[in-house]
C-alpha cells in the first residue's frame, strides 16, 4: 500500500505493503527485509508529500518530480503561462500548477517560459535565469575608412571682395595665424564694409564622417569678430543638414569650432556670415575632421 492506503499496482518481491503486517505473518520474510522496506516506503511517502499535495493527478500519474534543488524559472511569462496561472487562481487549484512547474520534463518545460512557476510555493527553490550579456559597444568603422583632418580645396561665396581678399583665401591652411591680423591680406572677405548677411560654401576633397568643424575668423575692425550665423553640412547627395546655429563668440584671430556625431557624411560645408557692425567678415581657412572613406586624405593631415 502507499501512504493514502490504496495497493501499488507494481509490488516488488519483497512487497511495499509488508510494513502493515507483522514479520509473523509474511512468508519468507525476515525481520530485516520487513523492516528495510518499512524504512523506504515511509522515505518515499516523506518525499512526494513534502513536494506536493498531489502526484500526478492533473499531470499524469507517470511524471516524476523535480528533487528539492534550484528551480530555474525563464524571463518571461507566455501565454500558456498566464493562462495556466489565472485559470489555478481562479479554481483555487495553484497547487496543481506549481506542481506542473516542478515536475514538468522535455525540452521546453512550462517553467522555461514562465516566472510566475517561480512565485508562490516554489518561491524557496527559484533561481532566475541569468540575463543575456551586453550588446558590444560600438566601434570605429572598420578599414578602409581613415581618421583625418582636412581643409577646404575649394570656395565660393554670394560677395567677394577678389584680389589678396579673394575667395579662394578661404582654402587650404590657415595663412594668418599667430593672433588678429585685421587688414591683412589671406583671407576672404565680402565686397563691401557693411551689415549684410553672406553666404560662403567650401568643399572639401574626400566626403568624411564628421567629427568636427573649424573655422577660423579675422575681422577689420577687429571689434567685428564673431560673426558666423550658422553652419550646414552638404552631403554628397546634395542633402543638407544645420549642426550649429546661434551667437559666436570668437575673437578677431580665433576659430569657432563645432563638434560633431560622425553620422553625417559631409563633401562640403556653408557658413552664412553677418557683422554687428560695418565691417568686413575674414574667413582665413575652414578644416574638417572626420572619418574619409578609401583609406586616404587626399594630402591632408592623417591621424
Amino acid at each position: 500500500f502507499n501512504h493514502w492506503g490504496r495497493p501499488k499496482r507494481s509490488p516488488s518481491k519483497v512487497s511495499l505493503c509488508t510494513f502493515r503486517c507483522l514479520p509473523s505473518e509474511t512468508p519468507n520474510i525476515s525481520p530485516a527485509e520487513w523492516e528495510a522496506a518499512k524504512a523506504a516506503e515511509q522515505r518515499r511517502a516523506g518525499l512526494e508529500h513534502n513536494r506536493a499535495q498531489t502526484k500526478g493527478d492533473s499531470w499524469g500519474g507517470g511524471v516524476s518530480f523535480l528533487d528539492s534543488g534550484p528551480l530555474e524559472c525563464g524571463r518571461y511569462d507566455a501565454d500558456d503561462c498566464k493562462a495556466a496561472f489565472r485559470s489555478g487562481k481562479y479554481r483555487g487549484t495553484l497547487s496543481n500548477f506549481y506542481a506542473r512547474c516542478r515536475s514538468e520534463h522535455g525540452s521546453q518545460p512550462l517553467r522555461s517560459r514562465c516566472t510566475l512557476c517561480c512565485t508562490g510555493e516554489n518561491a524557496r527553490w527559484a533561481v532566475v535565469s541569468p540575463s543575456p550579456p551586453p550588446p558590444p559597444r560600438p566601434q570605429p568603422p572598420p578599414p578602409p575608412f581613415t581618421f583625418c583632418s582636412q581643409h577646404a580645396v575649394k570656395a565660393s561665396a554670394d560677395s567677394n571682395f577678389g584680389g589678396k581678399w579673394d575667395v579662394r583665401m578661404a582654402t587650404g591652411a590657415p595663412t594668418l595665424p599667430g593672433g588678429c591680423r585685421a587688414g591683412k591680406p589671406g583671407s576672404w572677405a565680402p565686397r563691401h564694409k557693411d551689415l549684410s548677411a553672406h553666404k560662403l560654401r567650401v568643399t572639401f576633397a574626400a566626403p568624411a564622417r564628421a567629427t568636427r568643424i573649424t573655422i577660423y575668423e579675422h575681422a577689420n575692425p577687429p571689434s567685428a569678430a564673431g560673426f558666423v550665423r550658422s553652419v550646414t553640412l552638404v552631403a554628397p547627395s546634395g542633402a543638407t543638414h544645420v549642426v550649429w546655429s546661434g551667437v559666436d563668440m570668437t575673437g578677431c584671430g580665433g576659430a569657432l569650432t563645432v563638434p560633431l556625431d560622425g553620422s553625417f557624411v559631409a563633401s562640403a560645408a556653408i557658413i552664412a556670415t553677418r557683422t554687428s557692425q560695418h565691417a568686413w567678415e575674414y574667413v582665413d581657412a575652414v578644416r574638417l575632421d572626420g572619418w574619409a572613406a578609401g583609406g586616404q586624405c587626399f594630402g591632408s593631415r592623417r591621424h
